[in-house]
């Protein structure tokens, strides 16, 4: 996998295909973020974006920039990673409400949560769990997502008492 998207860059560079260079450095970034090899895997996330950005799709670039928020979580890197939700929300909002969009929105918004509960913001946190699932009403499974954002609820309420 690795170095068939190794070689599909060298490819798409030799013949300038914007698209693939793009698609390559996104795999190779989810390959390396299995490998739990975060610098490399964010590096080629940070090469995917910067590609898709070029050709202005914005579900991708909202997506890379979605797995980057997450390395940079596990990295305690809390302004980069919540500076980098807000920019995925400003891609994703701009996009057809689907089913794939909203799930990507949920992620954003919960991943907020996160991040606030982490720094013991928890007001933010909680009004960010609740957007989050704003986002799902209606779909088939919502039980699971709800299931998963009130726990998350819970848990900052029981951290702001402490």
């Amino acid at each position: 996998f690795k170095e068939l998207n190794n070689s599909i860059i060298d490819l798409a560079n030799k013949s300038k295909d914007t698209l693939s260079i793009a698609y390559a450095n996104h795999n190779l970034g989810w390959y390396y973020q299995v490998q739990a090899k975060q610098d490399s895997s964010y590096y080629h996330y940070f090469k995917a974006r910067k590609f898709y950005r070029q050709l202005n799709d914005k579900r991708n670039e909202g997506e890379v920039l979605l797995n980057m928020v997450s390395i940079q979580m596990a990295e305690k890197d809390y302004i980069g990673a919540e500076t980098n939700a807000f920019e995925a929300i400003k891609l994703i909002d701009q996009l057809p409400k689907s089913d794939h969009n909203l799930d990507t929105m949920y992620s954003l918004h919960n991943s907020i949560g996160l991040l606030s509960d982490d720094l013991n913001i928890y007001d933010k946190a909680i009004e960010y769990y609740q957007k989050s699932l704003e986002n799902v009403k209606g779909f088939k499974n919502y039980q699971e997502y709800e299931d998963y954002s009130l726990n998350n609820i819970g848990v900052s309420y029981l951290e702001s008492t402490r």
